[in-house]
């Protein structure tokens, strides 16, 4: 471990957790959403990531996502890969740069420790939350809601997705966010409000989301705070409960 590197997270990161990260593998099926939290974590310690994606690099990303003009056209895992070590030479990184098939799913999370998910809702989705549940590893499943971030967690085969919606699961990304936003409608910011069908239309026809820059830095946050959490042995919300931070709402309302 490169003490110096890391030497700045004390006395809020203890030695003892600096170390239990430097052991911990955490493997990312997603890498664009994800890429900020991959490389927040490569600051933070961790010692082992894994990165799947088959999705390449394009313009429109670079408002949020942690790549850059020199990376459009290029898969998103290898770039991310190579800014990964960049930070931290000394960090093991796999990568696959293919979109994650359900025959593939125990090959690429293999020995993960933590899972981060950010694929497109559907039965993939929920394959994957079903396979580290039966492992009994960490799943975490981010998304950015407008200046929110809401994430789902799993742990120890607690905590899935249907205990949220029952047994007939969505089956894709624009019933998923339909049937969600149903469900926690009364805790939606009144600013969101408006913009609720707009948003669920866009899923239905395949348009572009919008998506913050700084929504994204909040979930890397989040997802880092999470797994460090899990790390001292904190009780942590498991699905159907879940994070959800507004900055928007908190600049508003403090």
């Amino acid at each position: 471990m490169n003490v110096e590197l890391f030497n700045r997270n004390q006395p809020f990161i203890t030695k003892k957790e600096q170390k239990i990260l430097t052991k911990q593998k955490v493997c990312f099926i997603g890498c664009g959403l994800a890429s900020q939290a991959a490389l927040l974590i490569a600051r933070t310690g961790i010692g082992k990531i894994v990165l799947c994606d088959g999705d390449k690099v394009e313009l429109s990303n670079l408002n949020r996502q942690a790549f850059d003009i020199g990376d459009i056209g290029e898969n998103k895992a290898e770039s991310l890969m190579r800014k990964i070590l960049s930070i931290n030479s000394n960090i093991e990184v796999e990568q696959y740069p293919v979109f994650l098939k359900k025959s593939i799913i125990s090959n690429v999370i293999k020995d993960s420790d933590i899972v981060v998910s950010t694929v497109d809702a559907g039965p993939l989705y929920f394959e994957i939350q079903e396979y580290i549940n039966k492992k009994g590893i960490m799943g975490i499943f981010p998304m950015n809601i407008a200046f929110g971030s809401l994430v789902f967690v799993s742990k120890n085969g607690k905590g899935d997705f249907k205990s949220l919606f029952g047994e007939k699961l969505p089956e894709n990304n624009s019933e998923f966010f339909y049937q969600l936003y149903n469900k926690l409608k009364q805790n939606v910011p009144s600013y969101l409000s408006p913009h609720i069908e707009i948003l669920l239309s866009g899923f239905k026809t395949n348009s572009p989301i919008p998506q913050l820059g700084l929504t994204t830095l909040l979930t890397a946050s989040l997802i880092t705070e999470i797994i460090l959490a899990g790390n001292r042995a904190e009780q942590l919300l498991l699905t159907p409960r879940f994070y959800y931070f507004d900055i928007r709402e908190f600049v508003r309302n403090g």
